[in-house]
């Protein structure tokens, strides 16, 4: 938006007072909540200065750490109009627009890499249990292959440290292209549950930029980003299989890659979808 010439801004929502909040015309809450006559109080001062309030949500809010404490869907509700990222969190909550997770490529540039043949994850803590699906796999793979090398990013379980891994903590946002640069082959494990269930496939967004070959759960969250064999794998449990294949096979690793680079350029650059973003803004009054 700003190299379209338009004031955005990111401030701290917490810090609201601190900002002379008229100098926007849209306001947008990314997964906020707390109580409810506190958004109630806050929304109605900006509604009363002409603001457009736009909640945007990622996740399901039922699975934030404050929804047991207030209610998740409060400034959903109270929004002129709400953002989502998937087809899913758009059944749940009312009022809502699907713009999905996109990448900016002036951040997300693509730069040849220079590294031995690298396995990843990348992710937090809420990902504990969805790795543990491939913590036997990357053992064997870490036995079998000489050559290859594994690197976790961000959060580091414990049922991994005893592999020979190269850990990377994570990094401010403007720096973490850098962290999936290090990674060929990025695994993306999710477990069918009810809160991954509304999750996005960014993550092999994230690595299809930088030419990763993404190899995810067939799940549904990555069903709608990665197409068998053409731009990635999808597993149905078969870890071990799907990382000896792109192991093995430089030219299908290749044929991947290239070809994830080309879709994820073509389907999610922000520079396309931002007119959808500020059409939705416009229109949301």
């Amino acid at each position: 938006m700003r190299r379209r010439g338009i004031k955005a801004d990111v401030i701290p929502s917490l810090d609201m007072k601190d900002y002379r909040v008229s100098q926007w015309n849209v306001l947008v809450f990314r997964n906020w909540m707390g109580p409810e006559k506190v958004l109630e109080h806050l929304v109605s001062l900006l509604r009363a200065g002409g603001q457009t309030i736009v909640h945007d949500a990622d996740d399901d809010p039922y699975g934030h750490f404050a929804a047991s404490k207030f209610d998740p869907l409060c400034m959903a509700r109270l929004a002129h109009v709400n953002t989502v990222s998937t087809p899913a969190l758009k059944k749940k909550i009312l009022n809502a627009v699907v713009l999905p997770n996109c990448l900016d490529f002036s951040l997300w540039a693509y730069r040849p890499k220079d590294h031995p043949l690298t396995v990843g994850l990348v992710g937090g803590a809420s990902h504990l249990d969805d790795w543990r699906q491939v913590e036997e796999p990357l053992r064997r793979i870490q036995e079998r292959y000489d050559n290859v090398r594994i690197v976790v990013g961000g959060y580091f379980p414990g049922y991994l440290r005893d592999l020979d891994v190269k850990f990377i903590p994570w990094k401010k946002y403007e720096e973490y292209p850098d962290t999936i640069r290090e990674i060929d082959i990025l695994l993306c494990p999710l477990n069918d549950d009810s809160f991954n269930l509304f999750k996005s496939g960014v993550k092999a967004l994230e690595g299809m930029s930088q030419g990763c070959v993404p190899v995810c759960s067939d799940h549904p969250v990555y069903r709608r980003v990665v197409n068998q064999r053409h731009n990635g794998l999808l597993v149905k449990g078969n870890w071990d299989e799907a990382i000896s294949l792109l192991v093995e096979d430089g030219r299908l690793r290749k044929k991947l890659s290239d070809n994830g680079r080309k879709w994820v350029r073509k389907n999610r650059d922000i520079d396309i979808w931002v007119r959808k973003y500020i059409q939705t803004y416009s229109g949301a009054r």
